[in-house]
């Protein structure tokens, strides 16, 4: 027993009264409670995070991720959830072996952050022991355990990685900011009724630097272009009270505006479509059915003569 409370940190006070009996008093550090976590796997390493810390645990599938302003989102409780992959936000070197699959949810004061790992392997009450003082302070580690087969492994931190998720938030928007002053502020209006198309050449365009203004369809993008000053039109073909022919037609004859860049991403995919739309003016015609990031925001950059740090 002694032995035991030793290896623990603990105190052992034997009261002996002659006639009365002994007393025996164990004390253990408040830092040997144990805790209930969450095992998760990142790569080949297993770590814990205590589970009233983590406010929910969700399947995650790549295709269900998609990006706003440039970052990884999902998205859940109509909030875009950014997502940080384990691996990198603890800091751990080497190629990545495998796609994060499973989400834990982890929130601050102010936002859902979503820790990307590669599996969750069970819960388990664990023993929460100090790490040794030798070690120092480790990058997002609360404390150390022991699993029931007496491999160590450390639990995480909550608040720490919520605080380092906040920080690499804030310098990725940083980032962003610097680059689209790198654009010169290059402002494209993008006109679509589809809210999905607008939506995703929006966040593309954000994601490389560009500042975005949306309209709903020729008229609506009419009235943009009368109202404010923009270095590029993206304009569908199929929309309603005036299509992108009509719209093309007012952008080339009016006396401001004819020299204004135009690209046209349409459905439509048949050569005449593509001819009509380059002898109505437009600089480029992209087929949605065929439509590629790379090619898309390459076209762009060409017809504004600018070059992103990253694509």
């Amino acid at each position: 027993m002694h032995n035991f409370i030793t290896k623990f940190n603990g105190k052992l006070k034997v009261d002996n009264q002659f006639g009365k009996g002994v007393d025996f008093e164990f004390r253990l550090p408040l830092s040997m409670a144990t805790l209930r976590c969450v095992i998760l796997r990142i790569e080949q390493e297993l770590y814990a995070i205590p589970v009233n810390r983590i406010e929910q645990v969700i399947p995650l599938s790549l295709d269900k991720v998609y990006y706003v302003e440039g970052k990884a989102t999902f998205r859940l409780y109509d909030k875009d959830i950014y997502l940080f992959n384990g691996k990198n936000t603890l800091g751990l070197d080497g190629p990545d072996e495998e796609s994060p699959s499973t989400l834990v949810l982890l929130k601050s004061e102010r936002n859902y952050f979503g820790f990307m790992v590669n599996e969750i392997i069970n819960e388990l009450e664990l023993v929460d022991r100090p790490l040794p003082q030798a070690l120092g302070k480790l990058r997002d580690a609360r404390t150390a355990s022991a699993l029931p087969d007496g491999r160590p492994i450390i639990i995480l931190d909550a608040e720490d990685l919520v605080t380092n998720m906040e920080k690499m938030h804030l310098s990725t928007k940083i980032s962003e900011h610097e680059e689209q002053k790198n654009s010169s502020n290059k402002q494209i209006l993008v006109v679509d009724d589809s809210l999905t198309i607008r939506e995703v050449q929006r966040n593309m365009l954000e994601a490389h630097g560009y500042s975005v203004d949306v309209a709903v369809d020729g008229v609506d993008g009419w009235n943009h272009l009368r109202q404010n000053s923009y270095q590029l039109l993206i304009t569908d073909i199929d929309m309603p009270r005036l299509n992108g022919w009509e719209l093309l037609d007012k952008v080339k004859s009016h006396s401001v505006l004819s020299h204004l860049p135009v690209i046209i991403v349409s459905y439509k995919d048949n050569p005449g479509d593509f001819e009509r739309g380059l002898q109505a003016g437009a600089d480029s015609y992209i087929s949605k059915g065929s439509f590629q990031d790379n090619s898309f925001i390459q076209t762009v950059n060409d017809l504004l003569g600018y070059s992103p740090s990253h694509e």
